[in-house]
């Protein structure tokens, strides 16, 4: 996604987070929420760690979320694709990440067909993992399609950003709703007065 200049230092800062959240992730400590991808898609640090990068001739641009410090529990789908934390004091967290992604951004309805990557029916076990993994399942389709993503990226990154720094999950939540309503709200005006 693009920012303008007068986003620069944002721009920095979400990239320095990206940097981080890196490591995060190859610790293992925490989990990755993914907006629309295709097979034999590339995972790219873009800027900030909101993105994720495509071979020649893939237009089909997406963006990534982070639930801190929670174990991985991915459920691929046939395009697009989904991580929820699986760790049950995250399950509240991350369905208001879902929740909120859905609100803001209404589903494509693109069919998706749900699978387990190889491991993962340890964690499943589990019976307070195994709900939260149907419900996921039953509503995979609506909250991994979404429409201007690389104006959600930007704001969702900056979010998680602050909600890792230690800020109220709420209180960032309602920021980032009123930021992205607006970002959308100018996208759609911009687009209009090209017309």
């Amino acid at each position: 996604f693009a920012l303008g200049e007068e986003d620069a230092a944002l721009q920095q800062e979400i990239f320095q987070f990206g940097m981080r959240l890196g490591e995060a992730v190859a610790n293992g400590d925490a989990a990755m929420w993914l907006g629309p991808m295709v097979e034999g898609s590339v995972f790219g640090m873009g800027m900030g760690g909101v993105s994720v990068g495509f071979g020649p001739g893939r237009k089909q641009d997406t963006g990534v979320a982070l639930l801190p410090r929670a174990p991985q529990l991915v459920l691929p789908v046939s395009a697009p694709a989904l991580c929820l934390s699986s760790a049950s004091e995250q399950r509240k967290d991350a369905w208001k990440w879902i929740n909120f992604m859905l609100e803001k951004t209404p589903p494509l309805g693109l069919p998706v067909r749900v699978s387990l990557l190889t491991g993962a029916e340890e964690v499943l076990a589990q019976p307070e993992h195994a709900a939260v993994a149907q419900a996921l399942g039953e509503h995979v389709q609506e909250a991994v399609c979404l429409p201007a993503f690389n104006v959600a990226a930007q704001r969702v990154g900056t979010a998680i950003w602050k909600t890792w720094e230690g800020e109220p999950l709420d209180e960032v939540l309602a920021e980032a709703a009123e930021r992205l309503e607006s970002d959308l709200e100018a996208r759609a005006k911009r687009r209009t007065q090209g017309e």
